[in-house]
């Protein structure tokens, strides 16, 4: 009960979409093995023209209000971009991965979810077992516990500061806390975006 064309494997290089009408992402999506791998693609043989074809379907879609349907030709014409950068050694091609891996360009929310908790977690397991943080109530209290160290760092990740945990004087930590505290913004503007 497929409706449409079936055009899983296509190329729309320099294709008008314009008198199109009912293209979705599932007309994308091969028949034969939808419920095996449920997975909508052009031919991404030329990752560049493929690029650019899934450029064009995503402003088709996105015209006629599939919002859905044009994240994802949004994604993969990204995905097409990383891959080409790969093929050519071109360094562009490692701030994209960074992307994709911590938001999937800004069209998976759960990504930038997940990557904060494991960002507010590397960062307190580093306060805990370099001891990088004292309380300002007392400061020669000793170390600080693993609870104490997550504490630390939320509210460095988040900025907020409350000033009950500071890190020690040394250079090496203030510059931990620095790194987290860019992170917290970051990360909190990707998922908004």
């Amino acid at each position: 009960d497929f409706m449409g064309a079936c055009l899983s494997g296509a190329v729309l290089w320099n294709t008008e979409l314009n008198e199109v009408k009912h293209l979705k992402r599932k007309n994308f999506q091969d028949p034969e093995k939808l419920f095996k791998m449920g997975k909508a693609r052009i031919s991404e043989d030329n990752p560049l023209m493929a690029r650019d074809s899934y450029r064009t379907l995503k402003h088709h879609l996105n015209d006629s209000g599939f919002y859905e349907d044009a994240s994802w030709a949004s994604y993969r014409e990204l995905t097409m971009e990383r891959k080409y950068f790969f093929e050519k050694k071109d360094p562009r091609y490692f701030p994209s991965l960074l992307m994709d891996l911590l938001s999937g360009y800004t069209a998976k929310p759960n990504r930038v979810i997940v990557a904060s908790i494991v960002i507010i977690l590397l960062f307190a397991t580093a306060y805990f077992f370099l001891d990088a943080a004292q309380t300002t109530v007392a400061p020669e209290s000793g170390r600080l516990s693993l609870m104490d160290a997550m504490y630390f760092s939320l509210i460095t990740f988040t900025t907020v500061g409350f000033g009950d945990l500071v890190p020690k004087a040394a250079l090496i930590y203030r510059a931990l806390v620095c790194v987290e505290a860019f992170s917290g913004p970051f990360m909190i503007g990707l998922y908004i975006f």
